[in-house]
């Protein structure tokens, strides 16, 4: 669907993507992750052909950009981070409003119209003015609005800022929904986010590629172990010995805590506890607590910045 190779946009002496490589097949939900001015919203634009590259090629479902920009856009819907409405419109007139625009005839905007806000869950608005809407609905008008046209691929810049927690869960589980019949580019600085819906992160930082893959590709790229978490009772040289065994040389920090219980947490790749607990039951100890804490996109995503960083160790 997207295949872009060393493509770099400047403004004037800020470089904000630097000869970037991107390929993103048919079919998936990729996050483009990063902080801010990391190039995301450049990255985008240039996808969307709302900026031309100033270096490299890039293709857009088969379409030469900028060149092919027209035939590209006829497979792409767009939903930037302030999602563009006409207050004063109502939803539906609004939906079918950019369906002429696209060039669509009675028969296409009635159908599209009706199958967008089928898919965004707003029948029951579309006649209400937009204006009137909550933030969280305007947001699906805007989605519903780039699903005019029934396209192969949506772009979503940062689809869910203002957006409050229950607005938020209910975004996400329609954007899997949609990720069932297309391919869908999201862009956010919420790890969160991208780990909720997304099936492959690119990240980004000050217009260079730092990551790109699936969750575990991208945990693999810094090494991240889980953490091993536990409380167990009994003698505290016994479970020491037990737990630092199991870990297998891993250093291990101990807490004492009340009543003869000690913590225990380290790092590792493996998961021990099946050991840890047989070992410190057949000493006379007890498990209180015992639990494997996997590593999280955004633990990574700070220790690929800190490496990215002069002096980071990249």
């Amino acid at each position: 669907m997207i295949q872009a190779h060393s493509i770099s946009k400047r403004y004037g002496r800020v470089t904000a993507v630097d000869d970037l490589d991107l390929s993103i097949p048919d079919g998936v939900v990729c996050g483009l992750v990063g902080p801010n001015g990391a190039g995301k919203t450049s990255t985008i634009r240039m996808i969307t052909g709302i900026l031309p590259q100033d270096e490299g090629t890039l293709e857009v479902a088969g379409c030469s950009m900028p060149t092919e920009r027209r035939k590209a856009l006829a497979q792409l819907g767009y939903l930037p981070e302030s999602a563009p409405c006409s207050p004063e419109m109502k939803v539906i007139e609004y939906l079918k409003f950019r369906g002429r625009l696209l060039g669509l005839d009675r028969r296409q905007l009635r159908s599209s119209s009706n199958e967008a806000m089928a898919s965004c869950g707003i029948e029951h608005v579309a006649r209400r003015l937009v204006g009137e809407l909550s933030k969280g609905y305007r947001q699906r008008v805007g989605l519903a609005a780039a699903l005019i046209g029934d396209p192969a691929l949506l772009v979503l810049d940062e689809p869910t800022v203002g957006l409050d927690p229950k607005q938020l869960i209910e975004f996400r589980g329609l954007l899997r929904h949609l990720a069932e019949t297309r391919t869908i580019i999201l862009s956010s600085h919420i790890m969160q986010e991208i780990e909720a819906v997304c099936d492959r992160v690119v990240v980004l930082n000050r217009g260079h590629k730092l990551a790109d893959g699936s969750r575990e590709q991208i945990l693999d790229t810094v090494g991240a172990a889980a953490q091993i978490v536990g409380e167990a009772a009994g003698d505290r040289a016994t479970i020491k010995t037990a737990v630092n065994r199991a870990a297998a040389g891993v250093d291990v920090r101990f807490t004492d805590l009340r009543d003869n219980v000690v913590h225990f947490e380290f790092l590792t790749n493996h998961d021990p506890r099946a050991v840890i607990g047989a070992m410190i039951a057949d000493n006379g100890g007890v498990i209180c607590s015992l639990e494997r804490r996997e590593p999280n996109l955004e633990e990574v995503f700070l220790e690929l910045l800190k490496q990215s960083e002069p002096g980071g160790g990249a």
